[in-house]
């Protein structure tokens, strides 16, 4: 399972306890802690995506992407090349990533974040969510169109139908 479903099932479950800790009954025993980090320098920042529990990239306003290598103790920026306000960010490997956002901004990094490159999303509507399931195949929600590529972003087209892949496809 990938770090990015983990961390969303993760979150889901502090969710819960939060929720049960508002109506009145008590943390768990042994329920993870939360620790407030900040990123010096950093703008509003919306999206985030670990690939394991070291190595993370987020994203946010006027092309800001910043990685971690050490869990979330401290983030260096990145230059993606861009002032695309983004939105979401999706890694399936140390290597192989991309940023979306406004103005149908998708831009890709296959060396972990070092360079970071434009993609042709063939839309200018926001681009506000991105999923790959390899360095290959991925999907991208822009306004109410489902864009898939099966060339790791060369290409992306808007989806007829979705694949039947036996899983959901998690945005």
């Amino acid at each position: 399972m990938r770090s990015s479903k983990r961390f969303l099932a993760g979150f889901c479950v502090l969710a819960a306890l939060a929720t049960a800790a508002l109506a009145g009954a008590g943390p768990a025993l042994g329920a993870p802690a939360w620790h407030v980090q900040t990123i010096s320098g950093a703008p509003e920042l919306a999206g985030i995506d670990f690939v394991d529990p070291r190595h993370g990239w987020t994203v946010g306003r006027a092309g800001e992407i910043w990685a971690t290598s050490n869990g979330g103790r401290t983030w260096e920026a990145e230059s993606s090349g861009t002032g695309a306000d983004f939105n979401a960010v999706d890694f399936v490997d140390l290597n192989h990533g991309w940023a979306v956002g406004s103005g149908g901004e998708i831009t890709a990094t296959s060396n972990g974040g070092a360079t970071w490159t434009p993609q042709t999303s063939g839309t200018t509507e926001f681009v506000t969510d991105v999923s790959f399931v390899d360095a290959s195949h991925g999907f991208a929600i822009a306004g109410e169109t489902v864009l898939k590529t099966s060339d790791g972003g060369a290409t992306w087209s808007p989806a007829t139908a979705l694949p039947s892949v036996g899983k959901a496809i998690a945005f």
